[in-house]
């Protein structure tokens, strides 16, 4: 799979890895990225992307300790 990327009026055809059970993130994964998270700073103008991110993220490692 790719996508067409216009970078300085240039396009260009990047490839996007599919994504495989061997590059799925697992119980682990989520804990440790959302520890990493927790004790990183931000800048005002990427809150509202951390947000979302530690959103989804949470969202991911509630489902699998649900399981």
């Amino acid at each position: 799979m790719s996508r067409i990327v216009k970078k300085n009026k240039i396009e260009q055809e990047v490839s996007i890895p599919s994504q495989s059970p061997k590059s799925s993130l697992g119980v682990r994964d989520t804990d440790f990225l959302l520890r990493l998270i927790k004790r990183s700073t931000f800048e005002g103008s990427e809150i509202e992307q951390a947000y979302s991110v530690i959103s989804k993220l949470g969202n991911i490692h509630r489902s699998y300790l649900e399981d």
